[in-house]
């Protein structure tokens, strides 16, 4: 029967090794912030668009009260580009 080791903590850790790693904070990490958000921000516009045009196609009224928001203001949002807050 043969048995397997587990790789030293040397060899798993980049730190210990003497290999660079990647910066934890400053601008990368405000970067990827912005990345995310801009992400989270386009999904969700698109899913607003996709969603309103659903009960336009459906001919029914948009429930607005149920998105918690007026008229003007679900389709201002939905047709805000990703990077605006």
């Amino acid at each position: 029967m043969q048995t397997s080791t587990l790789p030293s903590p040397r060899g798993l850790n980049p730190a210990l090794t003497g290999r660079p790693t990647a910066p934890t904070g400053g601008w990368l990490a405000t970067l990827g912030e912005i990345l995310r958000q801009w992400r989270l921000r386009a999904r969700g516009r698109r899913d607003l668009r996709t969603m309103l045009n659903f009960y336009r196609s459906l001919g029914g009224p948009v429930p607005w009260s149920d998105l918690g928001a007026s008229r003007g203001e679900v389709l201002q949002e939905a047709r805000k580009p990703f990077w605006r807050a």
